[in-house]
């Protein structure tokens, strides 16, 4: 081995022995570089969606039909978990149609089951037990098996859509569509509308909602 030779090898292990930038981008650590993208993505994914159901809503209503007209109150809705994919639901409605001539109350009391808090889509079925009471009719006051069922979805991260069909099966029967959108301003905070078309007392009833979400 020449001179020249053995000084390229001593270079060579003092390279190594002391781990050049040059050596150290091509070794392990670049080596194990690509996975680094991977691992966060990963942890993400894993993130539960805010589509929970531990919220109370405080509204506004406003109702108008045929024979109910001009109606304004208020409406408390609320919800908890209880168990992995279970909650306990909860519904209450005061609306003063026609300068006190027929108040309509309307209450419900279910137990639901959602599909997993992950991701921008949830889907819920609710059973449980419905009322309702007219103030100014003769036949004032109906009850029965209430269902429920609906979709809530993300289509961008702080607006929540939700659709909703529900059945009350008194005399006479009371079911609705309603539809309604939530921005959420802070993380416990959301502000919201929503829109429901029911059948009450043979009448199309228009109720508009209008108000604050409270995650708890």
């Amino acid at each position: 081995m020449t001179n020249h030779h053995r000084l390229a090898a001593c270079a060579l292990l003092a390279a190594l022995s002391t781990g050049t930038p040059a050596l150290a981008n091509n070794g392990t650590t670049g080596a194990f570089a690509p996975l680094a993208p991977a691992t966060a993505q990963g942890a993400g994914a894993d993130e539960e969606s805010r589509l929970d159901y531990n919220y109370i809503w405080a509204r506004w209503a406003s109702g108008d039909g045929s024979l109910l007209q001009d109606g304004n109150g208020f409406n408390v809705e609320g919800a908890f978990e209880v168990g992995k994919n279970v909650h306990l639901y909860g519904d209450f409605d005061f609306i003063d149609f026609d300068d006190d001539v027929v108040e309509l109350t309307r209450w419900s009391a279910a137990v639901g089951l959602q599909t997993p808090g992950t991701g921008p889509l949830s889907a819920y079925a609710r059973a449980g037990f419905g009322s309702r009471e007219y103030d100014g009719f003769t036949n004032n006051n109906d009850d029965g098996v209430f269902l429920s069922g609906g979709l809530r979805f993300l289509p961008i991260d702080p607006l929540e859509i939700e659709v909703r069909y529900s059945y009350t099966g008194s005399q006479p029967k009371y079911d609705s569509w309603r539809v309604g959108a939530t921005l959420q301003v802070t993380e416990s905070i959301g502000l919201g509308a929503a829109y429901d078309l029911g059948d009450e007392v043979s009448d199309d009833l228009n109720t508009l909602y209008a108000g604050v979400r409270i995650s708890i």
